[in-house]
């Protein structure tokens, strides 16, 4: 209880330190500029697991699979070479499209930065401390990374003398230290669990290699695109809502994030109960009651900080919030009901199945938004949001049911 209570303190630390940027940003730049940093956000949502390969998600299993341990720092460097390859062609499509789609260099330079930021977050050697049973160690790494941030944002607060360029530069400024951050993240697994005599080298992306997984990191996408698709649909109809859309979203974040850590503290656990095939059903129900129920304890807490965030603010445009945070808290209870499911699926290796769903719910999110979100705004990005991922996760739920009353597990 000790270790998840230190665990959610520092991850909580950690993305608070994170929010707290974007809270200096949106009312330093106000609700209309503040539009060019929420759809660098939600690019940056798109390219995370591209740039991730699944190896968040499958890395501990592939390596419990491995008898010698020797092996795994083997497969660590292989897989992350091949996330550097697709992360430096990401951010070539990126800096291209960005230069296609702003007008200003400013513009290019804030939403490649904030894009980018986000995105490269797909690289965080997650998993690699989630086998070592060190995931505190790596969460303290991004506390320190964030306090590092919003030292050199205050920084270029005061040096910086043009507002219109404050996002461009805070943009780059954090995407430094974040290059900085899992540079030292992957030395420092290096000396504890990796070879630390090894190098790492840019690898052309295989499906064949442990560590990654392309059907993973294709439906992590397709998942994406139901969270960020419609979003980066909304800046090109109404940048104000986007705004205010994108810091509720980023509110709710804070409680996936909650999700993410339950899953990564009992992920070894998880994969150690599938391979032995003795109580998965207990261990299932019992980690999604723990990620539903937590969510809607932290979404009381959203409620009480969007009622006064508008205030602290100083813009009035930013209350539309109140309209979209109802949705967002059901979705959000969902999702975490929606994780529990998904990695017992992984660990069950049923990719296949999650792929398909995953593909069909990214499909119907965004083309569904195309019909509605350009009339209705951000009221119709958050309803199918949480209809067409809600319809997901009840799919593989339902999927997951009958697996284990056939008593299939892998």
């Amino acid at each position: 209880m000790n270790k998840l209570i230190a665990n959610i303190t520092i991850t909580y630390a950690a993305s608070g330190l994170g929010f707290v940027v974007l809270i200096l940003l949106a009312r330093l730049l106000g609700a209309e500029q503040f539009a060019w940093v929420a759809l660098g956000l939600a690019l940056g949502g798109l390219i995370m697991p591209l740039a991730s390969l699944g190896s968040q998600r499958i890395f501990v299993r592939d390596a419990i699979s491995l008898k010698d341990t020797k092996l795994v720092g083997h497969m660590a460097d292989r897989s992350f070479g091949m996330q550097l390859t697709t992360a430096v062609l990401v951010t070539l499509l990126v800096v291209a499209g960005g230069s296609f789609y702003a007008e200003r260099l400013e513009e290019v330079v804030a939403l490649c930065g904030f894009s980018m930021w986000v995105g490269l977050q797909g690289l965080y050697p997650t998993g690699w401390f989630d086998y070592l049973n060190e995931t505190r160690m790596q969460n303290t790494i991004v506390l320190t990374e964030r306090l590092a941030a919003i030292f050199f944002v205050a920084l270029v607060y005061f040096v910086v003398e043009e507002g219109r360029i404050y996002a461009a530069f805070i943009g780059v400024v954090l995407l430094l230290t974040r290059v900085v951050s899992i540079t030292y993240q992957v030395r420092k697994w290096k000396k504890i669990g990796g070879d630390a005599n090894s190098k790492i080298y840019f690898k052309w992306p295989s499906s064949s290699a442990g560590g990654v997984n392309f059907r993973i990191a294709f439906t992590l996408l397709a998942n994406s695109m139901v969270s960020y698709g419609n979003q980066v649909l909304l800046a090109d109809t109404n940048a104000l809502e986007l705004s205010a859309y994108s810091l509720s979203f980023q509110i709710i974040t804070l409680i996936f994030l909650f999700q993410t850590l339950i899953i990564r503290l009992k992920n070894r656990k998880i994969a150690e109960v599938v391979a032995i095939g003795i109580g998965i059903r207990r261990a299932f129900f019992g980690h999604a009651c723990v990620l539903a129920l937590g969510s809607a304890v932290l979404g009381c807490i959203v409620f009480v900080i969007t009622a006064y965030l508008p205030v602290v603010l100083g813009d009035d445009r930013y209350s539309l919030m109140s309209e979209f945070i109802p949705v967002l808290w059901v979705w959000i209870v969902v999702a975490g009901v929606g994780q529990a499911v998904t990695q017992y699926l992984l660990e069950m290796r049923q990719e296949g199945f999650y792929t398909v769903t995953g593909i069909c719910g990214g499909i119907l999110a965004f083309s569904t938004g195309c019909m509605f979100v350009p009339e209705n705004g951000a009221i119709a990005v958050a309803v199918i949001l949480l209809l067409v991922h809600g319809t997901m996760i009840l799919t593989n739920f339902t999927y997951l049911l009958v697996l284990l009353k056939r008593g299939i597990r892998g």
